[in-house]
């Protein structure tokens, strides 16, 4: 579930809020208002158009030059999961970390080992060679 869906922010609605704005090609419209959330309780100024669009979704109150921005009860849920959210995804990324570094060291002592017989094979003509003179000889 969506930490959206689960503040009955709807696609939808983050559309509507949206409306014309132009953040740049490829923009996560999360992202963005997450960010803005973010700052806003870091006591930092955001941008007017997300601080509109923050608005429009209720998830802040307030904002102009004489009266600081305050996020309200559901603009701090969504900020408070989308942290949880980058948490449990950094977790999941120092695990996988974890498992990639283990392989690559499966991997290179099989590469070792596979080098050494080589090294085996490479010889092993030289041994035939001595075998078979040997065995003519007896």
């Amino acid at each position: 579930m969506s930490i959206y869906e689960d503040d009955k922010i709807t696609d939808g609605e983050i559309t509507e809020a949206w409306g014309y704005a132009n953040f740049g090609e490829n923009v996560d419209k999360r992202e963005i208002i997450q960010e803005t959330l973010l700052q806003i309780a870091g006591g930092f100024s955001t941008g007017h158009t997300a601080m509109s669009i923050c608005k429009d979704l209720d998830l802040v109150t307030g904002g102009s030059t004489s009266r600081p921005s305050n996020l309200t009860k559901k603009g701090k849920r969504v900020m408070y999961c989308a942290q949880a959210e980058a948490v449990r995804n950094l977790k999941t990324l120092r695990i996988a970390t974890k498992k990639v570094r283990s392989v690559k060291n499966d991997l290179l002592q099989e590469m070792e080992s596979l080098a050494e017989a080589l090294e085996d094979v490479q010889d092993l003509p030289q041994s035939f060679y001595e075998a078979i003179r040997i065995g003519r000889a007896a």
